[in-house]
């Protein structure tokens, strides 16, 4: 059918240029055109199929293989919460602590992840100084320091977070009174950035 409209076309484009031009080919018959038309169907070829589009961890996939993609996707993630923390979000910065401190996305550094949960809790984020706490508590990624320890977990019970409430008076039952009262006047000078 379409091939009989593009005869017509031609023939209607060139007559008048001097020379005759064949005439448009018959429309094709026969059972097979006749089946196609009742079935709805016309010769003309289907429209290419579209292209599905990857994501780009679909295509780091194919290309380097799951791993690889895994890491890059990682990569940009933190590469993105490393820009909020270097304009002071607090909870991005919570977060490198956390991922840095467990070994989630990223090689397990105790240190690096102190460093970002104090950055963080020096902000009052109440998450990262229940962290914090905990870290000087335990010696993660630093020296045992239970004045540090205390100051921390005081703060973060004061804003009512009850593991931080929990932890802090099991720590006062254990350490000096001198130890508390230090991390205590430490909470209490405590000026948030």
């Amino acid at each position: 059918m379409w091939l009989a409209a593009l005869g017509s076309a031609l023939w209607l484009g060139l007559s008048g240029c001097g020379e005759k031009p064949a005439p448009p080919p018959p429309a094709p018959t026969g059972l097979g055109s006749l089946a196609n038309q009742i079935a709805g169907r016309t010769n003309t070829p289907p429209p290419p199929k579209e292209e599905p589009k990857l994501s780009t961890r679909e295509v780091l996939e194919l290309v380097a293989g799951p791993k690889a993609a895994t890491n890059a996707v990682a990569g940009s993630f933190l590469d993105g919460l490393r820009d909020k923390a270097k304009r002071g979000d607090a909870d991005a910065m919570y977060w490198l602590g956390f991922y840095h401190s467990t070994g989630k996305e990223v090689e397990k550094n105790l240190e690096e992840g102190l460093r970002w949960y104090l950055e963080s809790a020096e902000r009052n984020h109440e998450k990262a100084q229940l962290a914090a706490g905990i870290a000087f508590e335990e010696g993660l990624g630093t020296p045992k320091d239970p004045a540090a320890a205390y100051q921390w977990l005081h703060l973060a019970a004061l804003k009512g977070n009850l593991d931080a409430i929990e932890r802090r008076d099991k720590l006062a039952a254990k350490i000096p009174d001198y130890e508390m009262e230090k991390g205590r006047r430490m909470a209490e000078q405590f000026v948030p950035k």
